[in-house]
């Protein structure tokens, strides 16, 4: 007999054992007792600005998260994305932040991270579209999904939720065809979404999925209970609507206070850190083969993301984020390239019929850029400005 499933079993025990010991970590004296998932349960003002790994991969936290917003009053929207929508980038200007708590009308619930790629935003536009109603959403796409050194089979089955794949097969809205084309694709990437014949085989998975809930659920709880997060508008308060001049000069004013490099119009303290190491890598290890800049597989999947925003009912507005165009000359992606992204892009959502918003030209922005891809203060409030448009009717 294969020594397989003895190996998995071994597994399990171990994740019995984690989450035996992360139980015992929230007993400890100090912590808030027996938190729930949601966002509700550890205090009125527990917003999540951006979602830790482990709680964009898990469902429940995230329909958790709308649930406990919808349930005050405060119109979350959901944002798809990655990197992008971290704080870190862009600070509160940033889409994750500004249109957090409610105060223009909108509550954005970001959804996804760093590596969280096109099928994965299929799986999940799908799955959430089918449980919350929502009739709108935004994407914001990322050209290093497509670029030559993506691996989705390296991290996509660490991300993956099976609880969002089922919602997601359950949604009547979504077409037979689109769901047998994701699964497939998910397969092809080393996801396993089918059990096997043997009953002693499939007990494992069993095991597995119930598991990793478990440890997942019990680190959210100790997540929650260190979160810092901004204070909601309180209920019933009328919103107000942006005043974007105000903005943009309070952005424009931070930005001008802080040290910039000249050459490459990015932060300098991100620069002296990490600025020449990222060019170097760049250029030594983006090794572009048979003349294939951006994968067609990672285009397949983007369509198949549209495709599940627009069949869910959720159809999303598109950003095309650009990438610094200074940083990005200096490596095999050059603008004459990248401009064959941008393209590719719109004509995805053409053919959809989603909407976008086209930030590309601001490739060559001295002010745009925290670094070689991430928005600035300035970067980040015009995609905020996009994603209010969009999502506050």
């Amino acid at each position: 007999m294969s020594r397989a499933p003895f190996k998995r079993l071994a597994a399990v025990a171990a994740a019995l054992a984690l989450a035996a010991g992360i139980c015992v970590a929230l007993m400890v004296p100090g912590a808030r007792g027996t938190l729930g998932i949601g966002a509700s349960d550890a205090g009125d003002a527990a917003f999540v600005a951006y979602l830790s790994y482990v709680q964009a991969s898990n469902y429940h936290f995230v329909t958790g998260e709308y649930a406990a917003r919808a349930k005050a009053g405060y119109n979350p929207r959901f944002v798809f994305g990655s990197s992008e929508l971290s704080p870190r980038h862009g600070g509160a200007m940033n889409p994750s932040k500004l249109l957090l708590n409610g105060e223009y009308g909108i509550s954005t619930l970001t959804v996804g991270r760093a590596t969280c790629e096109s099928l994965w935003q299929a799986v999940e536009m799908g799955a959430l579209g089918g449980t919350t109603g929502q009739d709108r959403s935004v994407l914001f796409a990322s050209m290093q999904w497509f670029m030559c050194y993506r691996a989705p089979q390296d991290h996509l089955p660490a991300m993956f939720s099976r609880d969002a794949y089922d919602a997601f097969m359950e949604n009547d809205h979504v077409s037979a065809d689109l769901k047998e084309r994701v699964t497939q694709r998910l397969g092809e990437y080393g996801v396993r979404v089918t059990k096997g014949s043997s009953p002693f085989s499939s007990f494992p998975d069993t095991l597995d999925r119930t598991m990793t809930s478990a440890v997942d659920d019990a680190r959210l709880r100790l997540e929650n209970n260190r979160a810092a997060v901004p204070s909601p508008r309180v209920p019933g308060a009328a919103p107000s609507t942006p005043n974007w001049t105000e903005l943009e000069t309070s952005a424009t004013h931070d930005l001008a206070g802080t040290s910039r490099n000249k050459t490459f119009a990015v932060d300098e303290n991100w620069y002296q850190k990490r600025g020449e190491a990222w060019l170097e890598g760049a250029k030594a290890t983006w090794k572009v083969r048979g003349g294939e800049y951006f994968s067609q597989q990672e285009y397949e999947d983007f369509k198949m993301a549209l495709a599940a925003g627009v069949e869910s009912g959720m159809v999303p507005l598109v950003v095309i984020q650009p990438v610094n165009g200074f940083m990005y000359d200096q490596t095999a992606y050059t603008a004459s390239v990248r401009q064959e992204y941008y393209a590719m892009i719109r004509r995805a959502c053409e053919e959809a019929g989603v909407p976008y918003v086209d930030f590309s030209s601001h490739e060559y922005d001295k002010n745009f850029f925290q670094d070689y891809s991430h928005p600035s203060e300035y970067g980040a409030l015009l995609y905020s400005r996009a994603v209010y448009n969009y999502l506050k009717d």
